[in-house]
């Protein structure tokens, strides 16, 4: 009797000592066949973004176009970072592995650079250096899940270029034309300074800048109108991202041409000033683009109304009238 009841015990610890085993083993099986999917479901996402990438009109002389492919360049990698929220869900319900979860924080943030590439918060290098950082995770977390698929350098490399190349034909396009300039104030070359053929190069480099400057003052009182009478539109939106662009530009033209000033020089200080009049616009402009408030719109006039009394100090020093 004692054998027997020994053996039955024995028959039943080794079942359930199975039945454990076979519960953790498919539990675990399940977990990385649930972690394959999201694998899966990650790099499905990434390569549609850049095949919607490959469909940008970048080629087109028009600014419209131009202003709204950039626009859809936005709106392709929020879409695809809504898709990737759902992902970073998934990831904390299953436990994943930290492969997992960094190959979608990485991809997460990668997508997140176009839309900051866009508006100029992030350059191209900066960029480049984030494609890489998640290829590398994609590439541990397809390796610890015996995965095939995966992004290549190529394809983010291919993405990146389309994109660069879209924002360099806007940028080029934001130019304005010799009509528009014609309608600028004119400018008046009486200082010495100005008369020197050594610094004609720099005068009409300014003389450019601040034309650009001005041609976009009337476009943002309008949108500005529109939004005091809560009748703000896409269109708006649009227009308002083409000129903070602009002036993105523009800071960059001043950084490029203030080599060409005497160190120490008079003219120096009042380069600065404009470039940062223009800095504090495009600031100024940032902020309203990201929360359009009453508080943002009060900081936009008061940036504006302080702005307009330095422009008229500087164009009474560059003999602008």
């Amino acid at each position: 009797m004692k054998n027997w009841v020994i053996a039955v015990a024995i028959v039943v610890i080794l079942a359930v000592g199975a039945g454990c085993w076979f519960y953790i083993t498919n539990k675990h099986q399940r977990e990385i066949e649930a972690q394959g999917l999201i694998y899966d479901d990650l790099v499905k996402e990434i390569d549609n973004l850049h095949k919607d990438f490959g469909n940008l009109l970048i080629s087109s002389s028009s600014k419209d176009i131009l202003t709204r492919e950039a626009s859809k360049v936005c709106q392709i990698a929020e879409d695809t970072r809504d898709e990737i929220t759902k992902l970073k869900s998934r990831v904390q319900v299953i436990g994943a592995t930290l492969a997992l979860q960094d190959a979608v924080e990485k991809s997460d943030k990668y997508i997140g650079g176009f839309p900051d590439f866009i508006h100029g918060r992030l350059t191209k290098d900066r960029l480049v250096e984030r494609a890489e950082v998640m290829l590398e995770c994609l590439d541990n977390s397809r390796i610890s899940l015996n995965k095939i698929s995966s992004i290549d350098k190529s394809d983010t490399g291919a993405a990146i270029d389309r994109v660069v190349l879209l924002v360099n034909n806007l940028k080029r396009a934001n130019k304005p034309s010799a009509a528009q300039l014609t309608e600028q104030p004119v400018y008046v070359v009486s200082s010495p300074y100005w008369a020197n053929p050594l610094y004609a190069g720099y005068r009409e480099n300014i003389r450019d800048i601040v034309a650009s400057y001005s041609a976009g003052r009337r476009i943002l009182s309008r949108v500005l109108a529109n939004y005091d009478r809560g009748r703000l539109t896409d269109q708006d939106r649009a227009d308002w991202l083409n000129e903070l662009n602009r002036r993105r530009v523009l800071i960059s033209e001043l950084d490029a041409i203030e080599r060409n000033i005497p160190p120490g020089s008079i003219y120096q200080e009042h380069h600065r000033l404009l470039t940062n009049m223009l800095k504090d616009a495009t600031e100024a402009m940032e902020r309203f683009a990201a929360y359009e408030s009453p508080s943002s719109r009060r900081y936009l006039s008061a940036i504006s109304n302080r702005n307009t009394a330095l422009m008229n100090r500087l164009k009474n020093f560059y003999g602008i009238r």
